[in-house]
């Protein structure tokens, strides 16, 4: 955690306060939600600041507001696999007519159970999930956008199903 919180302050002194607002204006345009501007902001510094070098160096206030566009990608792509997981859910009963109730309940309560212990995880883990498990992104392109190792984004899918698992363990599913 100090690690983080001394990245998220060098990624603040190395960017100007002009180069920021001109970031939370190109967000502004993009977003419906002002919510997510400041959260998107900080991500976007830090991840400029975790990438190589010669990725940064280059243009540093481009490389700054391309990741933001990719921040801005993930969290729609996000929104909409959720979206759709909770149609699914909800969809499901006009589909099962040739199952039992126990099973319906079974999966449904599933579903549920998968939704609440990836809503309990921590966002790269759960982001990682999402768009390896359900968007089929490979490990490696994960990495490339979230400026870590693949090592990392193989630890945040674990941490996921392990989430998971544990969840349907607490309510007695094996």
């Amino acid at each position: 955690m100090a690690a983080a919180v001394g990245q998220a302050t060098k990624a603040t002194a190395i960017f100007t306060d002009a180069q920021r607002r001109a970031l939370v204006r190109f967000l502004s345009r993009r977003l419906g939600d002002p919510s997510d501007i400041e959260d998107i902001v900080q991500e976007a510094m830090l991840r400029v600041v975790r990438a190589t070098a010669v990725q940064a160096a280059l243009n540093p206030e481009a490389f700054l507001f391309h990741v933001a566009g990719n921040l801005i990608r993930d969290r729609a792509r996000r929104r909409r696999t959720l979206q759709a997981m909770l149609e699914n859910s909800s969809q499901l009963s006009e589909t099962v007519e040739g199952r039992s109730p126990e099973r319906v309940l079974q999966a449904r309560q599933t579903l549920g159970l998968v939704v609440e212990a990836l809503a309990k995880l921590d966002e790269p883990a759960r982001d990682a999930f999402v768009l390896h498990r359900l968007e089929g992104l490979s490990h490696a392109e994960i990495a490339d956008r979230f400026g870590v190792s693949v090592s990392s984004v193989e630890k945040y899918v674990m941490r996921a199903i392990a989430a998971i698992a544990r969840q349907r363990q607490r309510l007695g599913e094996e």
